[in-house]
């Protein structure tokens, strides 16, 4: 048990080693050195860990082989002496074997080989005169206000290019929208006048339609012959009553053709009351 957690151990440190050399952001003499030492780390612990991996599983299928071997051993009698025999007995599992000389040969050479990459550390800088560091900083002040004149004057150069270049932009869309707007009305006024053509167009159609069917109604158009007068009626008379009920059969009353008062002795209105006949 404290072997595996040992193995454990060095397994996590190779590989912390092996992800440091390959995401850090060191050298990279630095980054193969961190590489190869994670490696030297985890080939002894894997290796170590397969062959007890492999004992492990060989010790536990020979204690099964004799589990079973005792368990069939109580059904069996003399006279099975044959299946005894070739049963067997089972042999103890040996141990894998671990090459240490060779794995721990190729551990520390990984490690040398890193030792050897690995980048030494800078010496400091040595310290420059007191004199030498003050021209360096009136220098360096110098510099940096003549920069950021220079800087200054840049910027400003830019916001003058920019207003202009924001300037032409505004009038040039200015100058297309009024272009834009100009040839809209214009196309509205040529719309109109379309319009008004067609409907004074539509108008003539109309009216000459119009009078020519005005022309033929009056073609067809004929006058009536006028219809000669009706000849008044004659005025009736009655000689006396034979002859009106032989003309009316029945009284004559005032009023009716041929009514008289010699018809009518008694001036009632009816003549002729009665039948002569």
């Amino acid at each position: 048990m404290f072997g595996q957690s040992v193995a454990w151990l060095a397994v996590a440190w190779g590989a912390l080693c092996v992800l440091a050399g390959v995401f850090g952001d060191q050298e990279f003499a630095a980054m193969v050195a961190m590489v190869l030492v994670g490696v030297a780390f985890l080939i002894p612990s894997l290796w170590w860990l397969r062959c007890a991996s492999r004992d492990n599983k060989a010790v536990k299928q020979y204690e099964d082989t004799v589990r079973t071997n005792a368990y069939l051993s109580q059904f069996l009698t003399e006279a099975d002496q044959v299946v005894i025999q070739g049963m067997g007995t089972p042999r103890p599992p040996e141990k894998t074997p671990r090459h240490w000389p060779g794995v721990s040969a190729l551990s520390a050479v990984l490690v040398m080989a890193g030792l050897i990459l690995m980048p030494a550390e800078d010496e400091p800088a040595p310290t420059e005169p007191v004199a030498n560091t003050t021209t360096s900083a009136s220098a360096a002040t110098t510099t940096r206000s003549s920069a950021a004149l220079s800087t200054t004057r840049n910027t400003e150069a830019e916001a003058s290019r920019a207003s202009a270049a924001a300037a032409s932009r505004s009038a040039e869309a200015a100058a297309r929208e009024a272009a834009e707007r100009e040839a809209a009305e214009r196309a509205r006024a040529e719309e109109a006048a379309r319009l008004q053509r067609e409907a004074e167009e539509a108008e003539r159609a109309r009216i000459a339609e119009q009078q020519r069917l005005e022309q033929e109604q009056q073609q067809h158009q004929f006058v009536a012959p006028a219809r000669a007068p009706e000849p008044a009626p004659a005025a009736a008379y009655y000689k006396n009553c034979t002859a009106v009920w032989n003309a009316i059969g029945s009284p004559i009353y005032a009023g009716q053709p041929g009514y008289a008062s010699h018809l009518d002795r008694d001036g009632d209105g009816i003549g002729c009351e009665r039948d002569p006949r």
